[in-house]
């Protein structure tokens, strides 16, 4: 090697880090350490800590390795999301939600540019088990509430939930969601699923009863299908990930959704949601953008609904729900509320909105309940899940992660 190697000290300074935690890196794999006869302690070579620098981990962070999982759901890149292939902004105009979470589970032979096959699921569902939810839980339970309650009681109930093939998992997942999506609905409405008409209930219509909506309003529903559809699925996002590392150890789908609703109601994933609406409320009661952020940044609060780590730019879900939105509701005082923050965060250079802002107008223009999009997102997502276990049942990716140790080295 003709490169001049430095030692310990000299390489933790370079990455910015602990010697406990470089010495980490080497047991991990991440870097390799030399010896050199009539020198004492490990060298290391300056082009591979420079490599390291350069995974986009700056001084002062951990570079890590990332966890990669293959699938054949989702794909993400500049122009927006892809299901098996389709763009999900135009699946979001053409399909139902039902359609799309079919063709995420199983796919099948569809051309390009033709109509997925029209799915209809049975929203007549038993009730015995939600009224069972409604004893535990309060009058103040939120809806994603109900859902969280309920799984376990289903799957207690389900003596043939370890049954992870493929078409068993489908089926499961056509009986479910409906369920799950009329426990959200009752939660929202505490009424009974008796007084609403299931035989002719669609997923779209259902979750707008789940946000306080009128399910009679044909604009509202094809508005909540779309939501449904576009946030269906988003690759590896931190519920997803959760949903795979149960079902890569053989827990029943039941319970790898259970996993998903655990991570999503976090501030920093699907409830993210209820604080842009919160955040457009303040603007359209100021009527002023700067003096709502202005006061937040004074607050040392960061300001919701901008930016997203996949997307650099502009998140394509928002360009399309926002577009949606401004058509079906243009003289709302919220659109106009989102097209002035917009526009002053783009000419003070913040980042671009992500589609937890979309929604969040969405649910403001439409009079919805307040956390209607983390409600959306959670629903919509659990069709994802279903895609992402069965595919992990199939695979069987065994996900084990590692830590990198900073402790001390006694």
């Amino acid at each position: 090697m003709d490169r001049e190697l430095v030692p310990a000290a000299e390489a933790a300074e370079m990455l910015g880090v602990k010697r406990q935690t470089l010495y980490a890196y080497v047991s991990r794999g991440l870097l390799a350490s030399h010896h050199q006869q009539g020198t004492r302690g490990s060298l290391f070579d300056p082009a591979e800590l420079d490599g390291l620098l350069q995974q986009g981990r700056g001084k002062g962070e951990s570079p890590r390795p990332d966890v990669v999982i293959e699938s054949g759901l989702t794909r993400i890149d500049d122009d927006g999301h892809f299901y098996r292939g389709r763009a999900a902004i135009d699946l979001a105009a053409t399909a139902s939600f039902e359609s799309v979470s079919e063709f995420l589970w199983h796919g099948g032979q569809v051309d390009a540019g033709s109509d997925l096959a029209p799915v209809s699921w049975n929203f007549d569902v038993d009730v015995e088990l939600i009224d069972k939810v409604a004893d535990l839980l309060g009058p103040r339970a939120a809806p994603l509430d109900w859902v969280r309650v309920l799984l376990p009681l289903l799957a207690a109930a389900d003596p043939m939930r370890a049954d992870i093939r493929p078409a068993a998992v489908e089926s499961l997942g056509r009986q479910l969601l409906p369920l799950l999506f009329v426990a959200a609905s009752v939660g929202a409405q505490s009424s009974n699923l008796t007084r609403s008409s299931p035989e002719t209930a669609r997923a779209a219509s259902v979750a707008l009863g789940a946000v306080g909506g009128d399910s009679r309003n044909e604009r509202e529903v094809r508005i909540v299908n779309q939501v449904l559809v576009l946030m269906a699925d988003h690759e590896l996002a931190a519920s997803t990930a959760a949903v795979r590392l149960a079902a890569s150890f053989g827990a029943d789908p039941y319970a790898s959704l259970q996993a998903g609703y655990a991570v999503i109601g976090g501030a920093m994933h699907g409830a993210a949601s209820t604080a842009v609406e919160r955040f457009i409320a303040d603007v359209v009661e100021a009527g002023e953008p700067a003096i709502v952020v202005g006061e937040r940044l004074r607050a040392g609060e960061h300001i919701p609904g901008l930016g997203h780590s996949v997307y650099p730019g502009v998140d394509p879900r928002f360009t399309a729900l926002f577009e949606f939105t401004r058509q079906s509701y243009p003289t709302s005082s919220a659109v106009q509320a989102g097209g002035a923050i917009i526009g002053f965060t783009r000419e003070r250079g913040l980042p671009e909105p992500n589609v937890d802002f979309a929604i969040a107008v969405l649910a403001h223009a439409s009079g919805w309940n307040e956390g209607a999009g983390e409600v959306l997102f959670a629903l919509a997502r659990s069709a994802g899940w279903i895609g992402h276990a069965i595919e992990e049942y199939t695979q069987r990716s065994n996900i084990r992660l590692r830590a990198v140790y900073t402790g001390p080295r006694l």
